[in-house]
């Protein structure tokens, strides 16, 4: 008995290479296809006035975020040591 040519191992991997050269180009039509998407719905998904913080500021939240949640964690790990305000 012998093997169908489409059985063969090397068969196999062209069709499998086929298949995901298929798929890459599929895909890369897709991202052809979105590039401009962003640019687009942005005006509808942002509210107006939007804007983004500087890198500097953003550091700077963290560190104050950081300071009060080490307080926090200090309070929480040692209750008896509160007084009510």
């Amino acid at each position: 008995m012998s093997a169908s040519p489409a059985a063969t191992p090397a068969a196999r991997l062209r069709a499998r290479l086929g298949a995901l050269a298929a798929a890459g180009l599929v895909l890369f039509a897709l991202g052809a296809a979105c590039r401009g998407l962003a640019r687009r719905v942005r005006p509808y998904t942002y509210p107006p006035g939007f804007s983004y913080i500087t890198p500097e500021q953003l550091r700077s939240s963290m560190w104050v975020l950081a300071a009060e949640v080490n307080e926090l964690d200090e309070r929480l790990a040692h209750p008896e040591t509160q007084t009510r305000d």
